[in-house]
């Protein structure tokens, strides 16, 4: 049998799940000029050995951060940070694999 009565109120903490969250704050974004493009690449090109993939990997998550500005593409970034870690003395297929890791870790 169910009451008649009043129902009973929500509790406060039930409600506030309720709200709509505020949306996430955007990713920092970084607007690429030449000077910056020029020194992420020399900074790669440059790499020792030892750590020439790690900074292959960061400089393609510096990329994709301006990547999300849209002016500049993603082939654009993947093709610059794979010649500049080939320059640096990455094989071809890791300097690929590494800056296509980078760019897509850094997009999530």
């Amino acid at each position: 049998m169910l009451c008649e009565g009043p129902l009973a109120p929500w509790p406060a903490w039930l409600l506030a799940q309720l709200k709509p969250k505020a949306p996430p704050s955007p990713s920092r974004l970084v607007i690429p000029d030449d000077r910056r493009l020029r020194q992420l690449l020399r900074r790669v090109a440059t790499a020792h050995e030892g750590e020439r993939n790690a900074i292959a990997f960061w400089g393609a998550c510096r990329f994709a951060e301006m990547v999300a500005t849209g002016l500049i593409s993603v082939n654009d970034a993947m093709a610059l940070i794979t010649d500049a870690a080939m320059a640096a003395g990455l094989p071809r297929g890791e300097a690929i694999a590494t800056a296509r890791s980078g760019l897509r870790i850094a997009r999530r």
